[in-house]
C-alpha cells in the first residue's frame, strides 16, 4: 500500500501529505505519542527511499487519540497501529487517492 501511495505522489507533483502516526491503547500516553511519531517518521522515510521529496511529506503523532478499532482485542489493537495519510495540498488533483496502511 505504501508503494501505491508513493505512485500517487509521483503522479502529482503538487500533492503534499501529512502522515499521522497512531498507536493502540497499550502503554502510557507519553510512550504512545512517541511510538506513533516514530511510526509516522518511518513511513515518511520509506516514501523518501522510493523517491518522494521529503519536503512534500510532514508527520505528526496522534498517539492513541483516535481509535479505528473499538475494544481490547488483538484485532482492535492492530487496527489502531497505523499511519494515516491526509492530503494537505489545496491544488491536488480531484480524486487523488491515498491509502493508509495498517502497521504490525
Amino acid at each position: 500500500m505504501l508503494e501505491e501511495n508513493a505512485a500517487t505522489l509521483q503522479a502529482d507533483a503538487n500533492l503534499t501529505v501529512l502522515i499521522e502516526g497512531y498507536a493502540d491503547i497499550r502503554g502510557t500516553p507519553a510512550y504512545n505519542l512517541k511510538l506513533a511519531q516514530r511510526r509516522a517518521d518511518s513511513t515518511k522515510a520509506f516514501l523518501v527511499q522510493l523517491g518522494i521529496d521529503p519536503a512534500r511529506v510532514t508527520t505528526a503523532s496522534g498517539g492513541e487519540t483516535t481509535q479505528f478499532g473499538a475494544g481490547t482485542t488483538e484485532e482492535a489493537y492492530q487496527l489502531n497501529r497505523r499511519a494515516h495519510f491526509v492530503v494537505t495540498s489545496p491544488t491536488a488533483k480531484v480524486g487523488a487517492r491515498l491509502i493508509f496502511q495498517y502497521a504490525n
